[in-house]
C-alpha cells in the first residue's frame, strides 16, 4: 500500500490537472449565484421605490418585473450549474481516488446502500420516514468481497421534527457461510434491544437473542453483544476480535457498530459530514483532497483493522 498511499505525488501528478478544470466549472455556479443576488437586490429596490413614489410606479413596476424574471434565471441556472459541478468532481476527482486507492473498484456517486440490507444488518432498528444516501463502493480487497455507501435515515416526531437515526458510512461484505446466527455488537451508547411495541421507539423485528458476556470490562465500556446462537459467537468475537475492535474505535476515534447476520458482516461508522462532497470555497485546496483520500482509505481500513479476511 506505500506507492497508493504517497498522497503528494499522486495529488501533483493525477489530481491536481482535474482540479484546473473542475475550477472553471465551480467559477461559472458562482458566477450564476452572484448573479441571483444582484438581481435580488435590483428587483427588492425596484419594489420599495414602486411603493414609494406614486406617481412613477409603473415604471418600477415593469424594471420589478424584469428584475423577478432574471432572478428566476440565475436561480434555475445557479442549480442547474452547480449538479453539473457536483457531478463532475464527482466523476473525475472522486472516482479517480477511488480507482488508485483500489484499482478495479465500481464507484456508482448517486446510488447507495439498499434499505432492506441496512435494516437485515439490525444495527439501527428504529422505523424511518425517509431513508436516502450517495457514493456507493463496490469491490474486491483481500479476498473480501464488499460493498458501501453513505447513507442517511431520519423519521419526524409528533411535532414535525426531523431526528436523525444514522448518517455516516454504511459498509456491508461477505464473510464465511459457517456463520449462520446472528450477532449484534452495538456501540455502547447504541443498544438497539428495544421492543417492537415500545410507542416511543417503534422498532424493527429482531429474533430472539441473549446478551452475551465477554469478559472483558474494557470492551463491555464501549460495546453491548446480543446473539441468537452465543456459542457460535464465542466463535466470532475471540479475545483477538474485541482487541481489533477496540483498537480500531480509537483509531479512527468515532462510534463503530457490527453486526454478522446469516453470513454478512455489516459496519456502521457515525459521521456527521458528507465522505466525498465538494465544497465551494475550497474543492481544489490539497488538505481538502487529502480528506476525500483517507475517506477513501477508510473503507480499506474496515477490511484490514477488523481482519475480515480471516472471517471468509
Amino acid at each position: 500500500m506505500e506507492e497508493r498511499t504517497d498522497f503528494e505525488t499522486f495529488y501533483t501528478t493525477r489530481i491536481e490537472p482535474m482540479l484546473n478544470k473542475n475550477r472553471a466549472l465551480r467559477n461559472i455556479v458562482r458566477n450564476w449565484g452572484w448573479g441571483g443576488i444582484i438581481a435580488l437586490i435590483f428587483t427588492l429596490s425596484n419594489f420599495l421605490s414602486c411603493q414609494s413614489f406614486k406617481d412613477e410606479r409603473t415604471g418600477f413596476g415593469w424594471l420589478a418585473a424584469f428584475g423577478i424574471v432574471i432572478l428566476a434565471m440565475c436561480i434555475h441556472q445557479y442549480a442547474t450549474k452547480r449538479d453539473t459541478y457536483l457531478e463532475n468532481f464527482k466523476e473525475t476527482v472522486i472516482r479517480e481516488i477511488l480507482l488508485f486507492v483500489l484499482p478495479g473498484v465500481i464507484y456508482k456517486p448517486s446510488a447507495y446502500v439498499p434499505s432492506k440490507e441496512y435494516r437485515r444488518s439490525g444495527l439501527y432498528r428504529h422505523r424511518y420516514n425517509y431513508f436516502d444516501g450517495e457514493d456507493y463502493i463496490a469491490g474486491v480487497y483481500k479476498d473480501v468481497h464488499f460493498h458501501c455507501s453513505e447513507l442517511h435515515t431520519g423519521y419526524e416526531t409528533g411535532t414535525n421534527v426531523d431526528r436523525i437515526i444514522f448518517q455516516g458510512l454504511f459498509f456491508v461484505a461477505s464473510v464465511n457461510h459457517f456463520f449462520q446466527s446472528t450477532t449484534y455488537i452495538w456501540s455502547a451508547e447504541n443498544e438497539q434491544t428495544g421492543s417492537i411495541a415500545d410507542e416511543e421507539y417503534r422498532f424493527f423485528p429482531m429474533p430472539e437473542v441473549f446478551h452475551l458476556h465477554t469478559g472483558s470490562k474494557l470492551f463491555e465500556k464501549y460495546f453491548t453483544v446480543y446473539s441468537t446462537n452465543p456459542t457460535e459467537s464465542h466463535y466470532l468475537l475471540t479475545a483477538d476480535m474485541m482487541q481489533l475492535l477496540l483498537r480500531f474505535r480509537r483509531q479512527i476515534k468515532r462510534e463503530i457498530s457490527l453486526s454478522v447476520v446469516a453470513g454478512k458482516c455489516y459496519v456502521a461508522i457515525p459521521i456527521d459530514e458528507n465522505l466525498f462532497d465538494p465544497s465551494f470555497s475550497n474543492a481544489g485546496d490539497k488538505e481538502t483532497v487529502k480528506g476525500y483520500f483517507f475517506s477513501a482509505l477508510l473503507v480499506l481500513s474496515i477490511i484490514n483493522q477488523l481482519q475480515l479476511s480471516k472471517l471468509t
